[in-house]
């Protein structure tokens, strides 16, 4: 399945088919993965997404991570 960011009417966002994720160090973190990817970060305690090469991985506020 994919995992499609969507934006309904509203303006709510939310992933199509859930969302999943794993958990890794900062130092450990994948980065051959789809844009939109959560994961857990355990050396930051906070889940993180990735953005895409250019800004990498992201908190919630949209800062770099």
């Amino acid at each position: 399945k994919s995992h499609v960011f969507v934006v309904d009417a509203s303006g709510n966002g939310f992933f199509k088919h859930g969302v999943t994720g794993n958990a890794f160090a900062s130092i450990s973190r994948p980065d051959d993965v789809a844009i939109g990817t959560m994961i857990f970060d355990t050396t930051l305690k906070k889940p993180i997404w990735w953005s895409g090469s250019e800004r990498g991985w992201v908190d919630a506020m949209g800062q770099a991570v």
